[in-house]
C-alpha cells in the first residue's frame, strides 16, 4: 500500500465514528493501566438474591476432560498460565476468562477454578479485566451462584463486587454495539444481586444503557443491527437473562425487554436453516452463542412463545430475504442490506448480496465462516468478496475490508425488491460498492425461487471493460461434477444427488479449493465454483439450481 492509499483508508474508515467513540477511546486506553481500587469487604448479596428462575441455556461445551478447549485449543484447568498464557490469542483468552463454563463442572471443581480465578487476577491490568470478559465473566458467576447448593464464599462476593465497580468506570463506550449491551446487562444483574446504594447506581446506568441502546441496535423487523446471526444470539441471551433476573424491574422497562425480546427470537428463526443452527452471516460461527433451541426454549419458559415457521418473508430493516419449504428441508437466505452500522462495522463482511441454500435438510451452498479474530491470512480471506456466494468485480472486495476489524468505503445497497406471487417468490437489490473503481459500476442481482429450483441473475452495469467472477461455495459434504461445460451434477457425500447447476449463456464452469469454517478454529476444504467474464459492460451472469421434489 503506497503512501497517499494508507492515510486515506485510514480516513475512510474513521469519519464514519461517532464522537463519543472518538473522544471515549484514549480515556478507555488510559484506565486500562489504572488498577481497579482493592475490595477488603464484598458487597452483601440481596436476601432475595435466589428469588429467580434458576433455568438458563445450556453453554456450548468447553471442556473436555478437565481441559478447557476452545477454537481447536485446548488448556489444562488450574494449570498456572492458563489465564495469562501469551502464546494464545486474545479471543481464546476472553473466553476461558468468560467462565460460563463453569456449570459443567463438578463443584469441588468449580469452585477449584472459581478460587484460582481470583487468586491469580488480581491486576485489574491483565487481559481478563478488559470490560468485554468482565461483563460475561459477572453473569456468569452470578449464574452460577444463583445454581449451586451452599451459600457464597465472602471471597467470591469481594471478587465480583470489585469487578463490577471496575466495570461502571470503564463503559465501552469508545466500542459501542453488543459490547456496549453486555456492559450494561452485566451492570444490571450485579445491581439486581447486591444491596447498597452503589449496587443501584450499577442498577441505573445499565437500565439506561440499555433503554438507550436497545432502540439503536434491535432493528424494528427484530434483527441485531450488526447483522450477524451469532451476535444477534448472544444479545438475545442477555435480554432474556434479564427478563429472567428481573423480578425488580420496573414495570415499563420489563415491558421494554419483553417487546424486544419477542421480536428478536422471531428474527432467529428467519435465519435458521433446515439443521437447527444459524445461517453464517457476517462474523457468525457455531458453538459460540448457545445453540437456537436453547434460546428458544428459554424464550419460552419465560412466556414468550415464538412465532413458529415462515415459508417466506423480508425482514426490510435487517437486509435479510428468505424462502423456505419446512417439509421438504429446504431454505434459502440473501443478505440484501447493509454491512452493519457505519460506525461500527467490526463484524462486517464484504458479501453482499451473498446467499446460502440448503435442500433436503442439508447444506448445500455455504458462507465461508471465520476461523480467526486475529489480524491474519485467515481473517482477511473470511471477509473478503470472494469468500462469499456473489460476484466479485476486478478481483476487489466490495468493501474495503482491512485489518481485522476495519473497513473503508462500503457497499451500500439499494433498490431492494421482494415478491411473492403464485408459488414464486423474488427478490434482487443492487450495490453502490464498486462505484469507487477507475471506471465506476453497479452489481444488480435477482433471485427467483420456486418449486424445484432457485435461479440467479447478475448484472453488472456502467462503463469501461470489467471481470466479473460470480462465486458458489459448496459444503464440504457436497461435489460439484462437471457433466457438461455449462452443467453441473451436485451430490452429497453418501452419492445421493441433490441438485443439477447450469449456467444460462457461453459461461463455463470454473472449479478451486477453499476452506469452510463453520466454527472457530476449524478449517475444512471445501469446493469453489465460478462463471467468469471478461467485457466491456454490461455484463450478464446467470444460472439456475434445480432439484427433484
Amino acid at each position: 500500500m503506497n503512501a497517499i492509499a494508507r492515510p486515506l483508508l485510514w480516513l475512510n474508515t474513521l469519519r464514519y465514528l461517532q464522537a463519543r467513540q472518538i473522544l471515549r477511546r484514549p480515556v478507555a486506553k488510559l484506565r486500562r493501566h489504572i488498577p481497579a481500587r482493592p475490595i477488603v469487604e464484598g458487597g452483601r448479596l440481596r436476601s432475595d438474591y435466589r428469588a429467580r428462575r434458576t433455568y438458563f441455556p445450556r453453554q456450548p461445551a468447553r471442556i473436555s476432560d478437565n481441559n478447557f478447549v476452545f477454537s481447536g485449543i485446548s488448556y489444562p484447568l488450574l494449570n498456572s498460565a492458563i489465564w495469562q498464557d501469551p502464546t494464545k490469542p486474545k479471543l481464546w483468552l476472553y473466553n476461558v476468562h468468560y467462565l460460563d463454563y463453569l456449570s459443567e463442572l463438578p463443584d469441588d471443581l468449580a469452585v477449584r477454578v472459581v478460587e484460582d480465578w481470583i487468586e491469580r487476577n488480581s491486576d485489574s491490568r491483565q487481559a481478563g479485566w478488559d470490560p468485554y470478559p468482565v461483563s460475561r465473566r459477572l453473569v456468569s458467576l452470578l449464574r452460577w451462584i444463583i445454581q449451586r447448593q451452599g451459600e457464597p464464599r465472602p471471597r467470591w462476593l469481594a471478587s465480583i463486587y470489585a469487578q463490577a465497580r471496575h466495570l461502571a468506570g470503564n463503559i465501552e463506550y469508545h466500542l459501542m454495539a453488543n459490547h456496549l449491551l453486555e456492559n450494561a446487562r452485566a451492570l444490571i444483574c450485579a445491581g439486581l444481586a447486591f444491596e447498597g446504594s452503589e449496587a443501584e447506581r450499577w442498577l441505573t446506568t445499565g437500565r439506561a444503557i440499555m433503554r438507550e441502546q436497545l432502540g439503536e441496535q434491535v432493528l424494528a423487523d427484530g434483527g441485531h443491527f450488526e447483522r450477524s446471526p451469532m451476535y444477534h444470539s448472544i444479545v438475545l441471551e442477555g435480554l432474556l437473562d434479564l427478563i429472567n433476573f428481573g423480578d425488580r424491574l420496573d414495570r415499563d422497562f420489563a415491558n421494554d425487554l419483553s417487546r424486544t425480546a419477542r421480536k428478536m427470537l422471531a428474527h432467529l428463526e428467519r435465519v435458521l436453516h433446515p439443521d437447527g443452527q444459524i445461517a453464517l452471516l457476517n462474523d457468525s460461527a457455531h458453538d459460540i452463542a448457545p445453540a437456537p433451541d436453547e434460546l428458544i426454549a428459554y424464550g419460552r419458559r419465560l412466556g414468550l412463545l415464538s412465532g413458529g415457521d415462515q415459508a417466506q418473508g423480508w425482514a426490510r430493516d435487517s437486509g435479510l430475504a428468505f424462502a423456505r419449504d419446512q417439509a421438504r428441508g429446504h431454505y434459502v437466505v440473501a443478505d440484501l442490506g447493509p454491512i452493519g452500522p457505519d460506525y461500527q462495522p467490526g463484524h462486517a463482511h464484504a458479501d453482499t448480496l451473498s446467499f446460502e441454500l440448503s435442500l433436503f435438510g442439508r447444506r448445500v451452498v455455504v458462507d465461508s465462516g471465520v476461523s480467526d479474530y486475529a489480524p491474519s491470512a485467515a481473517r482477511c480471506r473470511a471477509r473478503s468478496t470472494l469468500a462469499h456466494n456473489t460476484v466479485v468485480v476486478d478481483q476487489a472486495d466490495q468493501s474495503e475490508m482491512w485489518s481485522a476489524f476495519r473497513v473503508g468505503r462500503r457497499a451500500y445497497p439499494f433498490g431492494q425488491c421482494f415478491r411473492a406471487l403464485q408459488g414464486t417468490v423474488s427478490f434482487s437489490a443492487s450495490h453502490k460498492g464498486y462505484l469507487r473503481l477507475p471506471a465506476p459500476c453497479v452489481h444488480r442481482r435477482q433471485f427467483r425461487w420456486r418449486s424445484g429450483a432457485l435461479s440467479v441473475t447478475d448484472q453488472i452495469i456502467g462503463r469501461g471493460r470489467h471481470q466479473a467472477q460470480s462465486l458458489l461455495h459448496l459444503h464440504p459434504e457436497v461435489r460439484g461434477e462437471l457433466s457438461g461445460p455449462t452443467e453441473l451434477r451436485l451430490s452429497g457425500s453418501d452419492g445421493r444427488e441433490l441438485a443439477i447447476l447450469r449456467a444460462r449463456g457461453a459461461s463455463l464452469w470454473e472449479c478451486s479449493e477453499a476452506v469452510y469454517s463453520p466454527a472457530l478454529g476449524v478449517e475444512i476444504p471445501n469446493q469453489v465454483w465460478s462463471l467468469k467474464v471478461a467485457a466491456r459492460l454490461p455484463i450478464r451472469i446467470s444460472y439456475e439450481l434445480s432439484w427433484r421434489e
